[in-house]
């Protein structure tokens, strides 16, 4: 029972913020039935499109990263330049924490990198931290 309802709130907050969803089953969201990055993913894209919708998305400070859930050494931050209501799950990169590098291959696109150095540093240091 508490799946399911993990699941509807993941279909009514993509609902909410716009965010691009496949449906793959019974109108759930393909992420629904990814593995845990591509969750991920769509977490974040999701936290950036709800921070757009409150007012905080000028570009000019903030970021939103969560680190990986089963690796460690790796976390997800967005592209550079992407305006946040924009941004789509495949807009966001996995970054590693100690190279500060992407971890799997990307568009041509670079990562935010204030995000990058902030984040790799917090994530080095402080390894009970997930987001």
């Amino acid at each position: 029972m508490p799946c399911r309802l993990l699941v509807r709130g993941v279909v009514a907050a993509c609902t909410l913020v716009g965010l691009e969803t496949v449906t793959a089953h019974r109108g759930l969201p393909e992420a629904c039935f990814g593995n845990a990055s591509d969750a991920s993913r769509h977490s974040v894209a999701a936290g950036l499109r709800l921070l757009h919708l409150h007012g905080h998305s000028d570009l000019a400070s903030g970021f939103l990263t969560a680190r990986h859930p089963s690796d460690l050494t790796l976390f997800f931050t967005h592209e550079h330049g992407k305006h946040w209501r924009e941004v789509q799950p495949r807009d966001i990169f996995t970054i590693s924490v100690q190279t500060k590098q992407p971890a799997e291959p990307q568009n041509s696109q670079a990562p935010n990198l204030g995000a990058v150095q902030l984040s790799a540093a917090i994530y080095r240091r402080c390894p009970h931290i997930g987001a």
